[in-house]
């Protein structure tokens, strides 16, 4: 699932941070919700992402704020030429 957030006009790491610990804010009040043993946690923050269909995106994802970010690609073919 991905969930829009708002940064507040950040840039950067500070916005990434940001998402970040508003994913873990987000994923308590719905586990908190949920019954046990069903839980939800963040994986990853996209700072830009492309979305085309179901299961078919493409995006810059951060897994940790302090490392560089990296290509996921999901569902798209992607050609070097």
């Amino acid at each position: 699932m991905f969930v829009s957030m708002p940064t507040k006009l950040k840039e950067g790491l500070e916005a990434i941070s940001e998402a970040m610990q508003m994913a873990v804010q987000l994923a308590e009040a719905v586990n908190s919700e949920m019954k046990r043993p069903k839980k939800i946690e963040p994986e990853k923050v996209f700072s830009i992402l492309l979305l085309m269909k179901k299961k078919r995106y493409v995006g810059l994802k951060y897994e940790k704020v302090d490392e560089q970010p990296k290509v996921d690609i999901k569902g798209i073919e992607c050609v070097r030429r």
